[in-house]
């Protein structure tokens, strides 16, 4: 049904020759008085002006043939008062069996999903007429700004240049996705997988085994629960947090944490982390989540100034890790490999100016490993020379003691930490 009310009328007259004259009849309706009226008696209304005619129109939602069919009785018997308000009101039924829908496009959505569209290609190589233009490595939206150090395509040294379209590589997405599929076959069917069960209770939580005995080792009484409070990476950690480490310690196949912002998720996360591997030294355990921010935040609190004995990696580009995660990347470990040097570099969509880079200090994990050890110096069994020569080694390392550092971390990392896309990432 389309309700259309317009405060003119219209009179054409044509001639033999061509000409027409119209007289126009305004009645002098006042649209605020009548969009009033209709919203105070209709509150679910929608009314906007043409823009082509000046006529009103409006929109009512329903969702079942009797809600359409109340409205139209009650719209029909407000016609009068309509009319008497200076409007001319006709009302056009559907036709029989069939359905009205009104088209309205959102041209902002539109603009922010193709935004959103080109963030999610962030770190994509980008051809054109089959050559690369390089990566695609910031996004000032709709300005896209490439590394141009892995193209092939002959730029131009004179002036700008005109492309009227660049294609994304993404082949590498389409074997990520065949590797997906294949871990979930996997999954479903049982295949090649660490827990059997994990092809019920992925499903279904309630066909997780459950816990025997939980109410013994959540005791404060019990050994267990004496072990772990004795043995804690964070101090701080409230009883609260530490009764739902203990359930997520000993459950065999499923635990969940739930809490809301700023309630020391991250926290427990870490400190789980380092009591299964205390307690299991040789344990491995991924460490995952649909942000980067999370995996950065949970990874960062497992370092320690006492210990070695947690050893993370952190995957994925270089340019999506917060800060807290960079320290833990491959490529900042081999980078200081290299140069004995690292500098975190804050995201350079949050620089003031295009070209500046914010810089922050921050220890590579590397480096705190050192520094652990020289902590761990015995110093009753060393002369005064051997600790000299000991902690200037340690504090100035060579390259080849950087090299056999990192390959030694590397070879005994526990725990990786990656986003869920980044980990079904080929080279991973």
């Amino acid at each position: 049904m389309n309700l259309v009310i317009s405060t003119m009328t219209w009179k054409f007259l044509f001639f033999s020759d061509h000409r027409c004259n119209i007289e126009i009849s305004d009645k002098n309706a006042e649209w605020d008085k009548i969009e009033a009226f209709l919203k105070e008696n209709y509150s679910s209304l929608k009314t906007y002006i043409s823009p082509k005619d000046g006529s009103m129109h409006f929109i009512q939602e329903y969702r079942t043939p009797e809600q359409a069919s109340q409205f139209h009785f009650s719209i029909f018997a407000s016609l009068n008062h309509l009319r008497e308000m200076g409007c001319e009101c006709e009302i056009h039924p559907n036709e029989i069996g069939k359905k009205k829908y009104l088209l309205r496009v959102d041209q902002n959505k539109i603009a922010e999903n193709k935004e959103s569209i080109v963030n999610s290609l962030r770190g994509a190589e980008f051809s054109v007429g089959g050559h690369s233009i390089g990566k695609l490595f910031k996004i000032c939206f709709p300005e896209l700004l490439f590394d141009t150090s892995s193209a092939d395509y002959n730029f131009s040294e004179d002036g700008a240049m005109f492309f009227y379209q660049i294609t994304p590589n993404l082949e590498g997405d389409l074997e990520k996705i065949k590797r997906l599929k294949d871990a979930f076959d996997n999954i479903t069917s049982g295949k090649g997988v660490r827990n059997p069960n994990i092809s019920n209770f992925i499903f279904d939580a309630q066909k997780a085994t459950p816990t025997k005995d939980i109410d013994f080792y959540t005791n404060e009484s019990s050994d267990y629960y004496q072990d772990i409070k004795h043995n804690l990476l964070n101090k701080h950690i409230n009883p609260s947090q530490l009764n739902a480490i203990i359930k997520c310690l000993k459950a065999k196949d499923l635990s969940l944490i739930q809490g809301p912002p700023g309630t020391g998720k991250s926290t427990a996360i870490a400190e789980l982390i380092w009591q299964h591997i205390r307690l299991n030294p040789k344990e491995r355990i991924l460490l995952t989540s649909e942000t980067n921010l999370a995996v950065d935040n949970a990874i960062d609190r497992t370092v320690n100034g006492r210990h070695n004995l947690v050893k993370p990696i952190r995957f994925g580009s270089d340019d999506r890790l917060a800060v807290e995660g960079r320290q833990f990347s491959l490529a900042a470990m081999e980078e200081w490999v290299e140069t004995g040097k690292y500098e975190f570099i804050e995201d350079l969509e949050e620089s003031a100016e295009d070209d500046e880079a914010i810089t922050k200090t921050g220890k590579m994990i590397l480096v705190n490993w050192l520094e652990n050890i020289k902590r761990r110096i015995n110093y009753s069994n060393m002369d005064s020379r051997s600790v000299l020569l000991w902690e200037n080694m340690l504090d100035n390392p060579s390259k080849s003691l950087r090299q056999l550092i990192f390959d030694q971390y590397k070879s005994h990392c526990n725990v990786v930490g990656a986003t869920c896309s980044s980990i079904g990432e080929k080279e991973y």
